[in-house]
């Protein structure tokens, strides 16, 4: 039905923990990946595919000129199952440094990037905890501003269900 509404809108798909079952599960390398990738196919260039069968992350041109970054931050979450121990496994399925390739991409040809995942980093407004593992946090927001694109970012999560800004 999305498609239908919105025919000329491109659309940036990001992996949820609701997304699958049980909740928060979803591991690298995880069939249910290719199960997502099939009913998201259309959104996901076909270069992408083995990166998305991977990790379930990918990017694509939005527009001409605008490159959207769709990451599996379930991968970085405290509740992700099986969990993974950011000590051991500090770059879940490469995902981290395929950010900073894609990032470095941008930058060298002038794009504006859009980064989508669901579970942001930071706060939890209603537990009082950390959404993602610290050391995933870190590396991320690293990661994010040692890339110099010609204009910011804007990092969009939608697993709160609530409007808020972070800084």
């Amino acid at each position: 039905w999305l498609t239908d509404a919105f025919v000329e809108a491109p659309v940036l798909a990001a992996i949820g923990n609701n997304d699958c079952y049980p909740d928060y599960n979803v591991a690298v390398n995880d069939t249910l990946l290719q199960g997502i990738y099939d009913a998201w196919e259309q959104w996901i260039p076909s270069e992408q595919r083995e990166t998305f069968l991977t990790a379930g992350c990918y990017s694509t041109t939005l527009t001409a000129g605008l490159r959207g970054i769709s990451l599996n931050t379930i991968l970085y979450s405290r509740e992700h199952t099986p969990y993974t121990d950011a000590e051991s496994d500090p770059d879940p399925g490469g995902q981290f440094a395929f950010l900073e390739a894609q990032l470095e991409e941008a930058a060298d040809s002038g794009e504006v990037v859009y980064i989508v995942g669901h579970i942001p980093p930071g706060n939890d407004q209603y537990h009082m905890q950390e959404f993602w593992q610290n050391s995933y946090t870190d590396y991320y927001l690293a990661l994010t501003t040692k890339v110099s694109l010609s204009l910011p970012s804007p990092h969009i999560y939608t697993h709160s269900l609530s409007l808020s800004l972070s800084l």
